[in-house]
């Protein structure tokens, strides 16, 4: 087995898979964007009803917090190995993050969306603050973390989350009524 040299090669994978993502997600703002009859310099065209307009943004949300999930299980392991509250937190958010991704998706509403985005803000800060201030809880507590490749990338899906969900709560995309108890595909148009 070859040995990886540096931490980019280790996950070069993840970076492309994460860049992959970024343009999907670009191409669809861009779509959704065009479709919504925004134009730039003229006069907005006729209006598109809100449904087919934002019907994207809870499972964008779903995406963003299974690739954060995804990243925190590939860590799970080497937190367990480092202190078992280390573990079980990763494990806890794991977890948290797949069963948000699910409930976003099947029921959308805004106290969901609320929760998700303040909750994936709370984490982001909690990263940001063992990074720069230290870490406040068990073993390693009082030392700094330092940054790596995937909890960068993992801040990052997180933060994504947050925008996501402050944008759909904008735009009004969580609304209550049958369409609401439905999975976003299976919503008729």
């Amino acid at each position: 087995m070859i040995e990886a040299k540096s931490q980019l090669q280790v996950h070069a994978g993840h970076l492309a898979m994460l860049g992959g993502w970024l343009v999907i997600f670009a191409a669809v703002y861009v779509r959704d964007r065009l479709r919504s009859g925004r134009r730039v310099g003229g006069a907005p065209a006729a209006p598109i009803p809100l449904g087919r307009r934002l019907a994207g943004y809870p499972g964008a949300v779903a995406l963003t917090s299974v690739v954060a999930g995804v990243i925190h299980l590939l860590v799970i392991r080497e937190h367990f190995e480092e202190a078992a509250l280390y573990g079980w937190f990763f494990l806890v958010l794991t977890v948290l993050q797949f069963g948000y991704a699910a409930a976003v998706v099947w029921r959308p509403s805004p106290a969901l969306l609320k929760a998700g985005g303040l909750a994936s803000l709370g984490v982001v800060l909690l990263w940001f603050a063992t990074r720069t201030i230290a870490i406040p809880l068990g073993p390693a507590a009082g030392e700094k973390e330092a940054l790596g490749t995937l909890d960068v990338l993992c801040s990052l899906a997180e933060l994504l989350t947050v925008v996501l969900c402050a944008l759909a709560l904008r735009a009004g995309a969580a609304r209550s009524g049958a369409r609401a108890q439905q999975p976003v595909g299976l919503a008729s148009r």
